[in-house]
């Protein structure tokens, strides 16, 4: 019985392989940097979302106060910046550990302008910023309205 002649095309060559095998590891480095980019861009609009959150509620503060100042027929926002420094925690609803994490701590400015030639209007702007310095994961956010009758 004649046995066949063993073919040298047969499976993969080490070149090939090892050429396949560069190219996974290229491709697996640019996921993880994928992933990495993802991550700050997610810890940047998470930390967006809050500084929005604080700068929306100190305007509905200064609205409230607006509102109850005019109702008593005296409005006297004044023209001036103040600073607060506030602590917020992010409680973890719906699951055995009640615990807080904190979500950080915010510079919380506002500026009361009035309305050229109005006694009762202003323009009112509150700016947020973080007090941590992580520049990739935090901004400031400025929020601008305009209180009238």
């Amino acid at each position: 019985m004649v046995k066949p002649k063993p073919s040298r095309e047969s499976g993969f060559s080490l070149v090939e392989t090892m050429m396949a095998m560069l190219l996974l590891a290229v491709s697996f480095l640019a996921l993880g940097q994928l992933v990495a980019v993802a991550a700050n861009q997610n810890a940047l609009s998470r930390n967006t979302s809050v500084e929005i959150a604080v700068a929306m509620g100190k305007l509905e503060e200064l609205r409230r106060l607006y509102n109850q100042q005019l109702a008593a027929g005296a409005v006297n926002l004044t023209s001036s910046s103040s600073t607060e420094t506030m602590r917020f925690e992010n409680s973890r609803q719906g699951s055995e550990n009640t615990s807080t994490t904190p979500v950080g701590s915010y510079i919380v400015r506002w500026t009361v302008t009035p309305v050229v030639g109005s006694t009762a209007e202003f323009t009112v702007k509150v700016e947020v910023e973080p007090t941590y310095r992580n520049r990739s994961q935090s901004k400031t956010v400025e929020i601008f309205s305009h209180f009238a009758p």
